[in-house]
């Protein structure tokens, strides 16, 4: 069995989203974990789209750690960008948080394969 960091372990890492915004796209990269204490700053990012064009990337590779909070930002997040008519690309996904969205689901709803 895979050991589960303790949240304690979780709370002493830093949370960063950084966003790039180019004409036609944009990129944001997430570092840290996706939690009930970061979802809030997560879900602020994902507001700050409004007025910006193309398709969002979003690269996953530096999540440590996502529960279930986490997992519903991503389903919300996608699910807005759908009715605004915008592609969501997820990108580095790594084999634990893709192992989650799998049981889970979050894969299908979010068009991964």
């Amino acid at each position: 069995m895979a050991a589960v960091p303790l949240s304690s372990e979780l709370e002493s890492e830093p949370f960063l989203v950084q966003v790039a915004a180019g004409e036609d796209a944009v990129r944001i990269t997430v570092h840290g974990p996706l939690d009930l204490s970061t979802v809030p700053d997560f879900q602020q990012m994902v507001a700050a789209l409004e007025g910006t064009t193309g398709p969002v990337t979003l690269d996953l590779s530096g999540i440590s750690f996502i529960d279930s909070t986490g997992l519903s930002a991503l389903v919300t997040m996608g699910r807005e960008l759908e009715v605004r008519m915008r592609q969501l690309v997820i990108v580095g996904v790594t084999d634990r948080v893709a192992d989650l969205l799998r049981m889970t689901g979050v894969d299908g709803i979010l068009g991964l394969r």
